[in-house]
């Protein structure tokens, strides 16, 4: 449930900050996701997903993500992910996702 959850995470992480462009990934047998824009994702035994540009997360007990800035996402019941910030993104049943 940790890895989906951080990997749904990720995923949202990368349209939302890909807006101009677009980027595809796709992952190894090892585990590790690697993009088009040369970004490398990876998780260890502890649950913490690092990046190739120094970035981190981990997601607690309660299902609330965070990074290494002091960022959080948590998902709720509906599927809506929201941030701390006050942006959220949903998926609606034919895939599409959308951020406000």
């Amino acid at each position: 449930m940790r890895k989906i959850f951080i990997l749904n995470f990720l995923f949202l992480f990368l349209i939302y900050n890909s807006s101009a462009y677009s980027t595809s990934c796709s992952t190894d047998t090892f585990g590790v996701t690697r993009c088009s824009d040369g970004q490398t994702f990876s998780t260890d035994s502890f649950g913490v997903t690092r990046d190739n540009r120094g970035n981190s997360w981990s997601t607690d007990s309660f299902g609330v993500t965070r990074d290494n800035r002091g960022n959080s996402w948590s998902t709720d019941s509906f599927g809506v992910t929201r941030d701390n910030r006050g942006n959220s993104c949903s998926t609606d049943s034919f895939g599409v996702t959308r951020c406000n």
